[in-house]
């Protein structure tokens, strides 16, 4: 068990070393969201392919980020979107 507990440890030190990754909650609208790099997001011609998570979100769809990052944010758990800079909107 001591094992055990130790390599979660790890794994848990290691997580920030391994990317760079953001996370927040929105409590207005309940929205929890994760910062996506932008070497992470594929432009493409009618949408973005958040390429780490072998997503395609449509042009549609997208929203504007509010401070210039690409965001991945989920509403309740059940509805996602993607936050997007203005110079790749």
């Amino acid at each position: 068990m001591h094992s055990l507990a130790s390599a979660a440890c790890a794994v848990l030190i290691a997580l920030p070393v391994a990317g760079h990754v953001v996370s927040h909650w929105s409590p207005q609208n309940r929205q929890s969201c994760t910062e996506i790099a932008e070497d992470g997001v594929t432009i493409l011609p009618h949408g973005f392919l958040v390429t780490q998570l072998d997503e395609f979100v449509p042009q549609d769809e997208v929203k504007l980020s509010p401070d210039e990052r690409f965001w991945h944010c989920a509403t309740d758990g059940t509805q996602f979107s993607l936050q997007v800079p203005r110079d790749a909107y």
